[in-house]
């Protein structure tokens, strides 16, 4: 027991079939990051160096067992934790929990950020009676993280109910890339929250509950308009989280607000160019010459492409087909025929030989029945003219 205690205090004890129970359950209900990696992964072994600091970094000893699992030697135990990829990453609260997929980019100080809001409350409660001016609190706050989403709740110090529900919605999100400030105030009104968009708040209109709270959350968990990065793209595959992609020809974007304010309503906004993200463009086969839109759904394992040129109805009309149905979109999709597809846009993404590669098996098969079909074909017609120079003989 004592030997247990002092890897837990020191974070060295690794993840294996007969340690798994004893880091999941700890008898000290200590939360736990843990890396799942693979000896022959390259980016594995450039966090190396990295993720030893993390391990070994003594402010996380004796409140959160950092581990790693190797998944060369723990197979089954590796299909517990969902993914393929390595290395990969998952916070797990306590033994109650299920394991949150950390989905921001694997540099040192990122996870080390994640790891620190997880483990403590990062949230700003500002006092009205506390500062002077709350507003310009918010503002000075905002201005120190520019390039982080901000959400702020605004909730009357007396409405309990209300208070709450607003913690346990950041609680429940605090594993998103997300500021969030709460703002106990001295007057009463019915709650608020908004995001912060430049400097402008863009109100949440739904009902005060966690449920609705959450999809306003998620949608506005990246900021209006950023760029969207094969980090983005993860972000919104690991989350599934829908996302609005403009899509421009060159490096030179063009004024979409007008258009964005529409798909902001329901998704994570972006812009982007094929330079930037090759991968996604290879996905949904799109090397554009004109500005296009494009609403990937994770969820639905689904892409939807606005191909015209941009007005405020044709966005509208685009938005309200994929609201609908009508519009049903390219991409495997799911269910069995989605497992199927998947693969083969898999392998659109990755590019290269590997997919041209993945044809040939194809290609082998259409040319075997060609080569059957020829085969029975001349037979047949063989057969059909040794039966009528027989008939002719015959006559002879």
């Amino acid at each position: 027991m004592l030997a247990a205690s002092l890897l837990y205090l020191t974070n060295s004890i690794k993840m294996t079939a007969s340690t798994y129970s004893s880091i999941i359950n700890n008898t000290r209900n200590i939360s736990v990051f843990l890396e799942i990696w693979d000896p022959w992964c390259p980016h594995c072994k450039k966090f190396k160096e990295d993720w030893y600091k993390i391990k070994n970094d003594t402010q996380f000893f004796d409140k959160v067992i950092i581990t790693d699992l190797n998944c060369n030697s723990e197979k089954a135990l590796c299909k517990l934790f969902p993914g393929s990829e390595t290395p990969r990453f998952y916070w797990i609260e306590n033994s109650n929990s299920k394991p949150v997929r950390y989905s921001q980019a694997v540099t040192y100080h990122e996870i080390m950020n994640f790891i620190n809001k997880n483990l403590y409350e990062q949230i700003n409660i500002l006092n009205p009676h506390k500062i002077h001016n709350v507003p310009q609190e918010i503002r000075r706050i905002i201005q120190g993280d520019p390039y982080k989403q901000h959400l702020i709740f605004n909730v009357s110090n007396n409405d309990v109910s209300s208070f709450s529900i607003a913690r346990n919605a950041i609680k429940s999100h605090k594993h998103l890339p997300i500021n969030f400030l709460l703002v106990n105030d001295t007057s009463y009104h019915y709650p608020i929250l908004y995001a912060d968009v430049n400097g402008f708040p863009y109100i949440f209109r739904g009902s005060f509950n966690e449920h609705e709270l959450s999809n306003f959350i998620r949608t506005k968990s990246i900021p209006f308009l950023s760029v969207f990065t094969d980090n983005t793209y993860y972000y919104s595959q690991i989350n599934k989280i829908d996302v609005a992609v403009f899509i421009f020809p060159t490096s030179k974007f063009e004024n979409i607000y007008g258009y964005a304010n529409y798909t902001y309503k329901e998704y994570i906004t972006t812009q982007t160019t094929c330079s930037f993200v090759p991968r996604f463009c290879r996905y949904i086969h799109e090397n554009p010459t004109s500005p296009i839109l494009v609403i990937y759904s994770k969820r639905k394992n689904l892409f939807y492409i606005y191909r015209s040129p941009f007005t405020q109805k044709g966005i509208q009309n685009f938005l309200e087909n994929i609201r609908t149905g009508k519009d049903r979109g390219y991409g495997p999709g799911t269910g069995i025929y989605g497992l199927i597809f998947e693969t083969y846009y898999n392998y659109r993404e990755l590019g290269g030989f590997a997919f041209y590669m993945m044809h040939l098996p194809i290609v082998c098969f259409f040319f075997f029945v060609i080569c059957i079909t020829y085969a029975i074909i001349d037979t047949v017609r063989y057969n059909i003219q040794y039966k009528r120079l027989e008939k002719e003989r015959k006559l002879d």
